[in-house]
Order: C-alpha cells, then structure tokens, then sequence
C-alpha cells in the first residue's frame, strides 16, 4: 500500500522531519540521510543525555516483515487501537531504515532484508561483518558479548526471549554464544502463546530488573503465503495489535508500565503487492519503530536500524 507524505522543514538540528499525517499519527518522524554511523556497541548519542526518566525493565517487540506504508495505512485508518494508544499524542512513530543501499557486504550496514542478519543488527547495534550475519542462509553465531541479552546480564538483569520461531538462521544459531546469558528461552508457534509466554515472564520477575526480546512472525508467514495487499496481511497486523494490547495491559496490572521502556519495531518490510521481501527498495528497507510515550529522546537518537541497541544502552548507561 503506497500513499505520499508530505514532508515539512526541519524543526531543529537533530536533523529530524516532522511529517503531520493524521489525528491518529501524530509527530511522525522521518529519518533523513544518516549523517552518522556508531562505530562500537557502546556508542550512544547525546541525545539520551539528561533523559529524566530511567527505565527499569525494557521490552523490545518485533512483528516481523511489516511494511512501513502499509502499517501506517490502517494506523490512519483506526485498525490499530492498541498502536494507536501506545504512541499517544505526546510521543513519536519514527521511521528509521536499512542503511544498505545494496544489502549486500560492502554497501553501508550490509545486510539484507531479512530476518536473521535484520534481528541480529537490533540486536547488537553492528551492521555486517560485525554482527556477523548478511543473509538467512549464511547464518552464524553473533561473536561472545556484542548481543543485548550479554550486556543487560552483565549489568544484573534477568534476559529472556519469547520467539514464535525457533529457526537456524533466527533466533537458534545467531543467538548461540549469547544462550547461557538468557534466563528464559521460549517458543510460542501461535502469536497467542507467545504473548501468554511472554505475560508469564512479566509475571515473574515484575519485581526485577529487565530485559525481555518477544518475537512475532506475523505478518511475514502470512504475506509469504497470501501476499501483502490480501486481507489476510492485514488481519494478521489487527491481530498483533491485539497481542500489544494484551502486553501493555499486563505492564499495567503490575504496576511497571511507567518503569518499563517498550520498543515496538520491525526486522524488515515487504514488496508492495508482493510475497517476500527480497528485493532491496524502499518497501523493504523503510521500517517503523514506536517507543514508549516517556522515551521521546528516541526522536533524535535513533535514525538506522543500527541505532536501535546503542540508543537502548545510551538510555540505561545515562540512568544507572
């Protein structure tokens, strides 16, 4: 699903764009060029800095091979209450991308648009060969220490993830050095049990501090088999919508919601009118990332999806 956004003059020197969409998609955030490139894992920008609000717990949620343009489509449209509330008025949807003009090694990050080398970049922070992943069928361990779950368990988090799949190239082979530093490794095959998976850990150690990955592989097995611009794309987004509701309200009942910095992304896109997401455009390498409504900072912070993990620890470091 295409549409033109309208894009207005920088309102400051983030080099950030505000593009007014709708009512119901306020403060949308379109990244420009990068202008810069984290050179470690313990790069953080100074945005962060100052940030009053620290973040006991961090949820990161993936809805894998979510188009950007067709997710914001039905935001605008009011199919997605629970995106919808979660952004809220005061925060941001912000539209950061792949910064690989080719996907492939040697072009920017250099990775390609799929699912393992694109959750191993949020991950770490690191592009290829860093991250040490570029494509699905090359997959190979993360190096020792470079994962957030290893960084988190050194700082005394409890690390979990909950993945509705258990694949080579995601999350089993990447994630294999970073395995001992996980405390609670699940697999959910239905986005239902990965979200009653997921309210168990947040059950458990509501009281603690922590790290938790949750993976959904919807809608990219539904766009793989029906297409992206079938219904059946669609409903799988009102589904996962609903699963963000179920979290949140979770986050809520425990009382952490105001502790917890919620970031909500996507590993890749998909072809417009299409069954994968191979190709390396636009529809693919655009994503979306919505945070929780305290963490604005993340406006000027995070640009590629590279930037994601260093903004998360830049947050955390500046708050211990």
């Amino acid at each position: 699903m295409k549409r033109t956004i309208l894009l207005l003059l920088p309102t400051c020197t983030l080099l950030v764009l505000m593009i007014p969409i709708s009512a119901s998609s306020n403060n949308l955030v379109e990244s420009p060029p990068p202008t810069f490139t984290p050179t470690s894992f313990y790069y953080f920008p100074l945005m962060v800095k100052n940030w009053p609000w620290r973040p006991e717990k961090v949820i990161i949620v993936i809805w894998d091979g979510t188009q950007r343009a067709h997710l914001l489509e039905m935001l605008d449209n009011g199919e997605l209450p629970s995106l919808e509330n979660f952004i809220s008025e005061d925060a941001v949807l912000l539209l950061p991308y792949i910064d690989s003009a080719s996907c492939e090694p040697g072009s920017g990050d250099g990775y390609r648009t799929e699912t393992g080398p694109a959750n191993s970049a949020i991950a770490t922070g690191l592009g290829y060969p860093g991250m040490a992943n570029w494509r699905n069928k090359d997959r190979q361990p993360i190096p020792d220490g470079l994962t957030l779950w290893e960084w988190f368990k050194g700082r005394g988090y409890v690390t979990g993830i909950v993945c509705s799949m258990d694949a080579q190239f995601w999350p089993h082979i990447p994630l294999s050095n970073a395995k001992p530093d996980i405390d609670y490794w699940q697999v959910g095959w239905l986005y239902s049990w990965v979200t009653d998976l997921s309210i168990e850990f947040i059950r458990e150690y509501a009281s603690s501090r922590f790290f938790l990955w949750v993976h959904y592989q919807e809608p990219d097995n539904v766009g793989h088999y029906y297409g992206e611009n079938h219904v059946e794309y669609s409903e799988a987004l009102v589904r996962l919508d609903g699963e963000l509701g179920r979290l949140l309200t979770e986050l809520g009942a425990q009382g952490i919601e105001d502790g917890t910095l919620v970031v909500l992304t996507t590993d890749h896109g998909f072809v417009e009118d299409g069954f994968g997401h191979g190709a390396c455009n636009s529809d693919t390498k655009e994503l979306f990332l919505a945070a929780s409504s305290q963490a604005s900072g993340f406006s000027g912070c995070v640009e590629a999806q590279t930037d994601i993990a260093p903004c998360i620890k830049g947050v955390v470091l500046e708050h211990q």
